[in-house]
Protein backbone atom coordinates (compact mmCIF):
# COMPACT_ATOMS: atom_id res chain seq x y z
CA UNK A 1 0.00 0.00 0.00
CA UNK A 2 0.93 3.44 -0.85
CA UNK A 3 -0.06 5.31 2.26
CA UNK A 4 2.07 7.91 3.26
CA UNK A 5 3.14 7.91 7.47
CA UNK A 6 3.52 11.61 9.29
CA UNK A 7 5.19 10.52 12.61
CA UNK A 8 5.43 13.40 15.03
CA UNK A 9 5.69 13.85 18.43
CA UNK A 10 2.41 14.74 20.94
CA UNK A 11 3.25 18.66 21.38
CA UNK A 12 5.87 18.49 19.02
CA UNK A 13 8.30 17.47 21.94
CA UNK A 14 9.83 14.39 23.18
CA UNK A 15 9.18 13.83 27.25
CA UNK A 16 10.81 11.18 29.68
CA UNK A 17 8.39 8.84 31.19
CA UNK A 18 10.07 7.81 34.49
CA UNK A 19 10.06 3.92 35.50
CA UNK A 20 7.58 4.17 38.22
CA UNK A 21 4.77 5.96 35.72
CA UNK A 22 4.58 3.50 32.72
CA UNK A 23 3.67 5.72 30.27
CA UNK A 24 2.38 8.92 31.83
CA UNK A 25 4.87 11.55 31.03
CA UNK A 26 5.79 13.73 34.11
CA UNK A 27 5.36 17.18 31.92
CA UNK A 28 2.24 16.53 30.55
CA UNK A 29 -0.81 17.12 32.09
CA UNK A 30 -3.31 16.59 29.59
CA UNK A 31 -3.23 15.94 25.64
CA UNK A 32 -5.73 17.80 23.51
CA UNK A 33 -5.78 16.01 20.19
CA UNK A 34 -7.87 18.83 18.55
CA UNK A 35 -10.56 16.57 16.54
CA UNK A 36 -12.28 18.28 13.87
CA UNK A 37 -16.02 17.05 13.29
CA UNK A 38 -14.20 15.12 10.35
CA UNK A 39 -11.63 13.35 12.15
CA UNK A 40 -11.03 10.27 14.38
CA UNK A 41 -8.94 9.15 17.14
CA UNK A 42 -7.45 5.96 18.30
CA UNK A 43 -5.17 5.33 21.18
CA UNK A 44 -3.63 2.13 21.96
CA UNK A 45 -3.61 2.31 25.71
CA UNK A 46 0.19 0.82 27.18
CA UNK A 47 -1.62 -0.95 30.21
CA UNK A 48 1.37 -3.27 32.07
CA UNK A 49 -1.19 -6.18 31.99
CA UNK A 50 -4.70 -6.27 29.12
CA UNK A 51 -6.33 -4.63 26.27
CA UNK A 52 -7.21 -1.42 26.16
CA UNK A 53 -7.91 1.10 22.70
CA UNK A 54 -10.06 4.16 23.24
CA UNK A 55 -11.81 6.05 20.62
CA UNK A 56 -12.68 9.73 20.48
CA UNK A 57 -14.34 11.84 18.08
CA UNK A 58 -14.35 15.44 17.29
CA UNK A 59 -17.90 15.60 18.88
CA UNK A 60 -16.42 14.62 21.69
CA UNK A 61 -17.99 10.91 22.33
CA UNK A 62 -15.61 8.40 23.43
CA UNK A 63 -15.71 4.25 22.82
CA UNK A 64 -13.56 2.05 24.57
CA UNK A 65 -12.79 -1.29 23.23
CA UNK A 66 -11.96 -3.49 26.34
CA UNK A 67 -10.70 -2.72 29.49
CA UNK A 68 -7.23 -3.81 30.39
CA UNK A 69 -6.64 -6.07 33.54
CA UNK A 70 -7.78 -4.93 37.42
CA UNK A 71 -4.15 -4.56 38.31
CA UNK A 72 -4.29 -1.64 36.09
CA UNK A 73 -7.08 0.60 36.98
CA UNK A 74 -4.74 3.44 38.26
CA UNK A 75 -3.12 3.46 35.41
CA UNK A 76 -6.06 3.36 32.90
CA UNK A 77 -7.73 6.08 34.76
CA UNK A 78 -5.11 8.55 35.03
CA UNK A 79 -4.40 7.37 30.71
CA UNK A 80 -8.01 8.24 30.37
CA UNK A 81 -7.61 11.75 32.41
CA UNK A 82 -4.89 11.96 29.92
CA UNK A 83 -6.69 12.34 27.29
CA UNK A 84 -9.55 14.24 28.91
CA UNK A 85 -12.28 11.05 29.68
CA UNK A 86 -14.75 11.82 31.72
CA UNK A 87 -17.71 10.26 30.36
CA UNK A 88 -17.43 6.62 28.01
CA UNK A 89 -20.48 5.84 25.85
CA UNK A 90 -19.96 2.56 24.87
CA UNK A 91 -17.34 -0.05 25.85
CA UNK A 92 -17.03 -3.25 23.42
CA UNK A 93 -15.36 -6.27 24.59
CA UNK A 94 -13.75 -8.91 22.85
CA UNK A 95 -13.06 -11.66 25.12
CA UNK A 96 -14.18 -12.62 28.56
CA UNK A 97 -10.37 -13.19 30.00
CA UNK A 98 -9.24 -10.56 32.96
CA UNK A 99 -6.66 -8.90 30.61
CA UNK A 100 -9.94 -7.61 28.55
CA UNK A 101 -12.84 -7.16 31.06
CA UNK A 102 -10.83 -6.55 34.10
CA UNK A 103 -12.10 -3.22 34.49
CA UNK A 104 -15.52 -2.98 33.16
CA UNK A 105 -17.19 -2.63 37.10
CA UNK A 106 -14.87 0.39 37.87
CA UNK A 107 -15.93 1.74 34.49
CA UNK A 108 -19.26 1.32 34.86
CA UNK A 109 -19.00 3.38 37.84
CA UNK A 110 -17.26 6.15 37.57
CA UNK A 111 -17.60 6.83 33.74
CA UNK A 112 -21.78 7.03 32.79
CA UNK A 113 -21.17 4.43 30.29
CA UNK A 114 -24.79 3.72 28.38
CA UNK A 115 -23.98 0.55 26.90
CA UNK A 116 -21.46 -2.63 26.88
CA UNK A 117 -21.64 -4.62 23.61
CA UNK A 118 -19.82 -8.08 23.45
CA UNK A 119 -20.89 -11.30 21.95
CA UNK A 120 -23.58 -14.20 23.90
CA UNK A 121 -20.82 -16.22 24.42
CA UNK A 122 -18.25 -13.69 26.28
CA UNK A 123 -21.39 -12.28 28.55
CA UNK A 124 -22.11 -15.60 29.62
CA UNK A 125 -18.50 -15.87 30.76
CA UNK A 126 -18.58 -12.79 32.29
CA UNK A 127 -19.61 -12.34 36.16
CA UNK A 128 -20.20 -8.80 36.11
CA UNK A 129 -23.21 -9.54 33.19
CA UNK A 130 -24.11 -12.46 34.64
CA UNK A 131 -24.98 -11.44 38.06
CA UNK A 132 -26.09 -7.82 36.80
CA UNK A 133 -24.52 -6.36 39.40
CA UNK A 134 -25.34 -2.95 40.73
CA UNK A 135 -22.83 -1.25 38.58
CA UNK A 136 -24.32 -2.98 35.33
CA UNK A 137 -28.50 -3.50 35.78
CA UNK A 138 -28.81 0.27 34.41
CA UNK A 139 -27.01 0.08 31.69
CA UNK A 140 -27.74 -1.65 28.19
CA UNK A 141 -26.35 -4.73 27.19
CA UNK A 142 -26.18 -5.70 23.26
CA UNK A 143 -24.84 -8.89 21.99
CA UNK A 144 -23.26 -8.58 18.43
CA UNK A 145 -22.47 -12.20 16.10
CA UNK A 146 -20.59 -12.77 12.96
CA UNK A 147 -22.01 -10.29 10.14
CA UNK A 148 -23.27 -7.53 12.61
CA UNK A 149 -22.53 -4.11 11.30
CA UNK A 150 -23.73 -1.02 13.18
CA UNK A 151 -22.87 2.94 12.89
CA UNK A 152 -20.84 3.35 16.42
CA UNK A 153 -20.39 7.36 16.05
CA UNK A 154 -20.25 9.64 12.84
CA UNK A 155 -18.59 7.95 10.11
CA UNK A 156 -17.09 5.11 12.17
CA UNK A 157 -18.75 1.44 11.43
CA UNK A 158 -17.82 -1.45 13.16
CA UNK A 159 -18.43 -5.19 11.51
CA UNK A 160 -18.39 -8.56 13.25
CA UNK A 161 -15.66 -10.96 11.29
CA UNK A 162 -15.54 -13.89 13.31
CA UNK A 163 -17.42 -14.17 16.52
CA UNK A 164 -15.98 -17.47 18.51
CA UNK A 165 -16.54 -19.14 21.41
CA UNK A 166 -13.98 -21.33 21.74
CA UNK A 167 -10.68 -21.23 23.43
CA UNK A 168 -8.54 -18.65 22.28
CA UNK A 169 -11.77 -17.20 20.11
CA UNK A 170 -13.78 -13.84 20.77
CA UNK A 171 -14.79 -11.17 18.52
CA UNK A 172 -12.65 -10.20 15.64
CA UNK A 173 -13.55 -6.46 14.70
CA UNK A 174 -12.96 -4.41 11.60
CA UNK A 175 -13.75 -1.10 11.79
CA UNK A 176 -13.90 1.77 8.96
CA UNK A 177 -13.82 5.53 9.01
CA UNK A 178 -14.16 6.71 5.52
CA UNK A 179 -10.67 5.83 3.67
CA UNK A 180 -9.32 4.05 6.42
CA UNK A 181 -9.65 0.56 8.11
CA UNK A 182 -7.87 -0.96 11.58
CA UNK A 183 -8.58 -4.48 13.01
CA UNK A 184 -9.21 -5.46 16.24
CA UNK A 185 -8.39 -9.50 16.51
CA UNK A 186 -8.68 -11.55 19.18
CA UNK A 187 -9.53 -15.37 17.93
CA UNK A 188 -6.16 -17.40 16.67
CA UNK A 189 -7.59 -20.34 16.04
CA UNK A 190 -7.60 -21.64 12.63
CA UNK A 191 -11.45 -21.92 12.36
CA UNK A 192 -10.43 -17.75 12.79
CA UNK A 193 -8.09 -17.58 9.91
CA UNK A 194 -10.38 -19.17 7.60
CA UNK A 195 -13.25 -16.94 8.31
CA UNK A 196 -11.08 -13.94 8.23
CA UNK A 197 -9.47 -14.80 4.83
CA UNK A 198 -12.44 -15.17 3.37
CA UNK A 199 -13.02 -11.22 3.85
CA UNK A 200 -11.76 -8.54 1.76
CA UNK A 201 -9.56 -7.21 3.65
CA UNK A 202 -6.95 -5.98 0.93
CA UNK A 203 -7.65 -2.06 2.63
CA UNK A 204 -6.71 -2.58 5.97
CA UNK A 205 -3.87 -0.15 7.11
CA UNK A 206 -3.46 -1.23 11.03
CA UNK A 207 -3.93 -4.58 12.94
CA UNK A 208 -3.91 -5.29 16.58
CA UNK A 209 -2.22 -8.67 16.65
CA UNK A 210 -4.46 -11.05 18.99
CA UNK A 211 -3.53 -12.72 21.94
CA UNK A 212 -0.96 -10.08 22.32
CA UNK A 213 1.11 -11.90 19.95
CA UNK A 214 1.98 -15.57 21.62
CA UNK A 215 3.01 -18.57 19.78
CA UNK A 216 1.04 -19.28 16.83
CA UNK A 217 -1.44 -16.04 17.52
CA UNK A 218 -1.72 -15.00 13.86
CA UNK A 219 -0.39 -16.42 10.58
CA UNK A 220 1.70 -15.77 7.29
CA UNK A 221 -1.23 -16.00 4.88
CA UNK A 222 -3.92 -13.71 7.16
CA UNK A 223 -1.03 -10.98 7.17
CA UNK A 224 -0.45 -11.29 3.49
CA UNK A 225 -4.35 -11.18 2.85
CA UNK A 226 -4.17 -7.96 4.76
CA UNK A 227 -0.88 -6.24 4.10
CA UNK A 228 -1.37 -3.79 6.45
CA UNK A 229 1.65 -1.39 7.09
CA UNK A 230 1.54 -1.29 10.89
CA UNK A 231 0.82 -4.10 14.05
CA UNK A 232 0.26 -3.27 17.32
CA UNK A 233 0.60 -5.47 20.13
CA UNK A 234 -0.35 -5.26 23.42
CA UNK A 235 1.58 -6.37 27.01
CA UNK A 236 0.83 -9.18 29.41
CA UNK A 237 2.27 -10.23 32.69
CA UNK A 238 2.18 -13.79 31.58
CA UNK A 239 2.84 -13.88 28.13
CA UNK A 240 5.96 -12.44 25.94
CA UNK A 241 5.61 -11.84 22.32
CA UNK A 242 7.13 -15.33 20.44
CA UNK A 243 10.13 -14.63 18.82
CA UNK A 244 8.45 -16.54 15.73
CA UNK A 245 5.73 -13.66 15.63
CA UNK A 246 8.06 -10.77 15.87
CA UNK A 247 10.00 -12.28 13.03
CA UNK A 248 7.22 -13.06 11.03
CA UNK A 249 5.93 -9.27 11.14
CA UNK A 250 9.71 -7.99 10.27
CA UNK A 251 9.88 -10.46 7.18
CA UNK A 252 6.39 -9.19 5.64
CA UNK A 253 7.94 -5.41 6.50
CA UNK A 254 4.99 -4.53 8.73
CA UNK A 255 5.89 -1.83 11.36
CA UNK A 256 5.10 -3.15 14.64
CA UNK A 257 4.24 -0.82 17.81
CA UNK A 258 4.60 -2.79 21.15
CA UNK A 259 2.71 -1.18 24.31
CA UNK A 260 5.94 -2.07 26.73
CA UNK A 261 8.60 -0.72 24.86
CA UNK A 262 7.06 2.32 22.71
CA UNK A 263 4.68 3.78 25.29
CA UNK A 264 1.14 5.61 24.17
CA UNK A 265 0.40 5.40 20.26
CA UNK A 266 -2.45 7.48 18.11
CA UNK A 267 -3.73 7.41 15.52
CA UNK A 268 -5.74 10.57 14.01
CA UNK A 269 -7.55 9.86 11.35
CA UNK A 270 -8.86 12.51 8.66
CA UNK A 271 -10.96 11.64 5.44
CA UNK A 272 -8.90 11.17 3.43
CA UNK A 273 -5.22 9.95 5.84
CA UNK A 274 -4.05 9.21 8.86
CA UNK A 275 -1.02 10.28 11.14
CA UNK A 276 0.59 8.31 13.91
CA UNK A 277 0.99 10.10 16.94
CA UNK A 278 3.41 8.74 19.70
CA UNK A 279 4.54 9.60 23.11
CA UNK A 280 7.69 6.91 23.15
CA UNK A 281 9.72 5.88 27.18
CA UNK A 282 12.78 7.00 26.98
CA UNK A 283 16.04 5.08 25.99
CA UNK A 284 17.81 3.06 29.16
Amino acid sequence: MSLIFTFCMILANWYYIPADSPFVPAEVESIDLNLREDELAVTFLPLTNGEATLIQNGQGEHILVNTGHQDTEEELKRVLKLYKVSQISTIILTSPEEGYVGNLNMLVEFYDVKQVITSKSIAEKIETIKTGSNEIQDIGIHLWTQGTKQKLVQNLEAEVLFDGASKDEGLDLSFTYKSSRFLILTSMTEESNRTLTKYDLSNVNIVKIPQFAMENSINEKLLRHMDPQLAVIFQSKHIAPHQDILKLLQDIWLDVHYTKMHGILTIKFTPTNYEIISISKSEE
